[in-house]
């Protein structure tokens, strides 16, 4: 079979764009939609004792699209993940399909959907356009930084920051991923001011975390963060 990823932010249209191309030999793998089949638990809603199983049935149909010739096997998923590269780069007929929605209409048609936490797919949505999009290319300037020194001391920053911090409960948004309960000192750009300085007062790219969290999202060496990862791989991305 051949593979095809397809790849992209909350809201960007994957699922909607499989249903389109699907005929009826292909196979597709929906993290979420699986999960929710079964745990019996709303749409997007993360289950720790289902994740295992449900990343077992995934890599089962991997193998199993190695093995055949007829269809295709469509993967969704948010973030091209090394993990998930690695398991299927090693098939000759891999493809990859990255979703060319805009920021904006991402958080459009969130606003109008039916979302249980819009909040917390807000933030995954200014993610994984940090990720992919806006914080590959930094800029940095001795006019930009004069702006951001006079940003952070602004009337509208402090305003901004506290209404943040009052809409996270003063909570690390990254700790409480992980169920865990720690107090947010800190206000984080998801898409860096140096990447899109018009953001830097946008509060829907705001979130609040702890300082721990804070200096892992900005480490060099970390893979789990919103900036580009030192090693970039080539990927075959394929056109609607």
């Amino acid at each position: 079979m051949r593979i095809v990823v397809v790849y992209g932010a909350p809201m960007s249209g994957k699922t909607t764009y499989v249903n389109e191309v699907m005929q009826d030999t292909d196979l597709v793998f929906d993290y979420d939609a699986l999960t929710q089949a079964i745990t019996n638990s709303q749409y997007q809603q993360h289950n720790d004792s289902a994740h295992k199983l449900v990343m077992d049935i995934r890599n089962k149909m991997i193998d199993h699209a190695k093995q055949i010739t007829e269809g295709t096997l469509y993967l969704i998923t948010t973030y091209l993940s090394y993990m998930l590269q690695d398991k299927v780069e090693t098939h000759f007929n891999t493809q990859y399909k990255q979703m060319d929605t805009s920021l904006e209409a991402c958080k459009r048609r969130l606003s109008v959907s039916d979302r249980h936490n819009k909040q917390h797919v807000m933030q995954v949505i200014h993610e994984w356009y940090g990720k992919y999009i806006y914080n590959k290319g930094l800029i940095d300037s001795d006019e930009l930084t004069k702006e951001t020194k006079r940003l952070y001391k602004s009337k509208d920053w402090h305003t901004l920051r506290h209404m943040a911090l009052e809409r996270d409960n003063h909570l690390c948004q990254m700790c409480l991923r992980k169920h865990r309960y720690t107090d947010a000192k800190l206000v984080h750009h998801i898409i860096y001011v140096k990447s899109d300085f018009q953001k830097a007062l946008d509060l829907d790219n705001l979130m609040c975390v702890c300082s721990k969290c804070h200096n892992r999202i900005h480490a060099k060496d970390e893979e789990e963060v919103f900036t580009t990862e030192n090693v970039e791989r080539k990927v075959r991305t394929i056109k609607l």
